[in-house]
């Protein structure tokens, strides 16, 4: 895992700093599980089992402006 200068690892625990670049590779990457695993160095299993255990979930979004639901 790559450590990001806005994660400083004096002031987080190590699960705080996976979760972090889980998420923010998952961001990345479009929710796209294989290619953020491959950025992150994991397998597609493994990402798979952190997101589980993490509880994440992919946030609803929609590009359509006719399929907005407010």
């Amino acid at each position: 895992m790559v450590l990001t200068p806005a994660y400083p690892a004096a002031l987080h625990s190590l699960g705080e700093l996976e979760l972090a670049e889980i998420k923010a590779a998952l961001m990345r990457n479009g929710w796209v599980q294989a290619r953020a695993a491959r950025e992150l160095g994991l397998t597609q299993r493994q990402i798979g089992y952190r997101i589980k255990k993490f509880k994440l979930d992919r946030p609803e979004f929609s590009l359509s402006p006719w399929n907005n639901k407010t």
